[in-house]
């Protein structure tokens, strides 16, 4: 029993470890989206909020878990695993909440864009020209900005961009959630895994623990 402890420990550890990386890395992420907080109505701030207090509650959560596995303290495995529970559904929670609302937050986010920046700049970051695309210009008959042509590394000359920037920064942030919410649900699925290899490691040290008892107090007996 005292190897399947041992290996239950380390792997417990290692899930540990990554569920604290997970939490620093979403806590990162919440902060960083703060800057396109300002004029956005309260639902998005206040999921911006809840997403802080869970990113640094999982971090939390793991840098207790560590004491727990290492002192074998079975109360302690027992309240990690059920905080690590709660804090996953939240967690979960919050991800869905923003799949169901995705397009809604991206038009938001690319509002808050166009508040903040011109549109020369954007045109000539996200490679586009105009809002809906270059015939905004010709239908009124005015002159394509120069932030509306770029080099094409491939082609090797200057290329003048045709898609609208609305387009392209709908892109921009469906590509970079994509990817981001991948890596947010594959932490959620590490937590869920480091919550049962937990419970079983805490049910083992307990189960332990109660026989090293027994046989202290038999030897008790025993010596009287």
């Amino acid at each position: 029993m005292c190897q399947d402890i041992f290996d239950l420990k380390a792997e417990s550890l290692f899930l540990n470890c990554l569920c604290c990386v997970g939490g620093l890395i979403k806590f990162a992420a919440a902060v960083a989206n703060m800057k396109y907080a300002g004029g956005l109505d309260g639902l998005y701030i206040a999921v911006l909020v809840i997403r802080i207090f869970v990113s640094l509650g999982i971090f939390g959560i793991g840098i207790f878990g560590y004491y727990s596995i290492l002192s074998d303290y079975v109360r302690g495995l027992w309240l990690y695993m059920a905080l690590m529970v709660v804090f996953t559904a939240l967690d979960a929670s919050m991800l869905t909440l923003y799949i169901f609302n995705e397009q809604e937050i991206n038009d938001r986010l690319i509002s808050r864009i166009y508040a903040t920046e011109e549109l020369r700049e954007i045109e000539g970051l996200y490679k586009c020209c105009g809002k809906t695309g270059i015939d905004e210009y010709i239908k009124e008959q005015k002159e394509v900005p120069s932030s509306c042509y770029n080099d094409d590394p491939l082609l090797r000359r200057v290329v003048l961009e045709r898609d609208g920037c609305d387009l392209k920064l709908n892109e921009y942030f469906q590509q970079k959630k994509s990817r981001t919410l991948f890596v947010f649900w594959v932490f959620v699925v590490v937590q869920i895994l480091a919550a049962l290899v937990t419970l079983n490691l805490s049910w083992r040290v307990s189960k332990l623990q109660q026989e090293q008892q027994k046989h202290s107090n038999n030897e008790n007996i025993a010596a009287i």
